[in-house]
């Protein structure tokens, strides 16, 4: 469709209705830099259907039904800097999705179905600075999901339905619930204190503090009676 046109920088099939990208339908288009397949129908990423956009540097795809990216989908587009997959479908993200993008500077997923994300994704675009995780389902986030992105300036959680934020410091309690190791419960919030006291209560005598760890019982469910007379003291 495009061979003859070796001159082309920019394609725009934005608001068509694809439901598929020929393998090859690329190739010849080298100095191709904009490629936009935004609003369209498209179900899947394959593999090979990039091939040829070696000199692409910004992708999107926003607005699809893609709900699978497989391995090596990117791999020719070793120069893309801004990849687009938001407001798609996708529920996982293979770690093998995004090899080949070693120059990837901005990524967004936002507005899918991911639950989490696996922190080998990343390791394949350790460039990243820029990453939209927003409106999606992810429960829990900790270091290790962005671990293999060193670079990161700038990461866009807001509307998921993130109730566990686990600190570098941070240890599991039973039933994957992570609480800071110290021995102070107050001593992460932002109030101020004398060295060795308290931050809210203002005490020395941080055991009496600081809640009990819990305890599983012959049922399998964690109990401590210390543990709800602090929170109801905290209150």
């Amino acid at each position: 469709m495009f061979r003859q046109l070796s001159r082309l920088a920019d394609i725009n099939l934005a608001r068509n209705s694809l439901f598929a990208l020929p393998r090859g339908l690329f190739r010849g288009l080298a100095a191709v830099r904009n490629l936009t397949l935004a609003a369209n129908r498209l179900p899947a990423l394959r593999r090979g259907v990039f091939d040829g956009l070696r000199n692409l540097e910004r992708l999107d795809v926003s607005d699809n039904s893609v709900s699978t990216v497989e391995p090596g989908t990117f791999e020719s587009c070793r120069r893309l800097a801004a990849l687009d997959l938001s407001r798609n479908r996708l529920r996982a993200v293979d770690v093998q999705a995004f090899r080949g993008l070693e120059t990837l500077r901005r990524l967004s997923l936002a507005g899918n179905e991911l639950t989490d994300l696996e922190p080998a994704v990343l390791f394949a675009v350790r460039a990243l600075v820029e990453l939209d995780l927003s409106a999606n389902n992810l429960t829990a986030v900790g270091p290790r999901n962005f671990a293999g992105s060193p670079r990161l300036e700038r990461v866009e959680l807001a509307r998921n339905a993130i109730w566990n934020v686990a600190a570098p410091n941070s240890v599991p309690f039973r039933g994957g619930i992570r609480a800071p190791t110290s021995s102070c419960p107050h001593e992460s919030t932002s109030q101020t204190a004398p060295s060795g006291t308290c931050p809210r209560t203002r005490s020395t005598d941080w055991p009496t503090c600081a809640p009990s760890t819990s305890t599983e019982t012959g049922s399998g469910r964690s109990t401590s009676a210390s543990w709800r007379a602090a929170v109801a003291r905290w209150s």
